[in-house]
């Protein structure tokens, strides 16, 4: 994925407000290719997304910019039927 989709992705997912702020880092053999911050870091007080800034929770999953389901499954679909 280029750094234009990337940035396409991410411009998308903030106009729609599906994030309120991200920071989005790609490494490629361990040197950093892509490296954004964008949106808010606290909604409320209004403060600026920096690619610094602390989060309270880590999600340890791939995101997904394109709106799929990125492999997961509904509560309850797992052998159901």
């Amino acid at each position: 994925m280029s750094a234009i989709a990337l940035d396409d992705a991410l411009d998308r997912a903030l106009a729609e407000r599906r994030v309120v702020g991200a920071v989005v880092q790609v490494a490629r053999e361990g040197d950093i290719i892509y490296r954004r911050a964008a949106g808010l870091a606290d909604r409320e007080s209004g403060g600026v997304m920096r690619d610094d800034t602390l989060f309270r929770a880590v999600v340890a999953e791939q995101a997904d910019l394109h709106g799929g389901r990125n492999g997961a499954r509904g509560a309850g679909s797992a052998g159901a039927g």
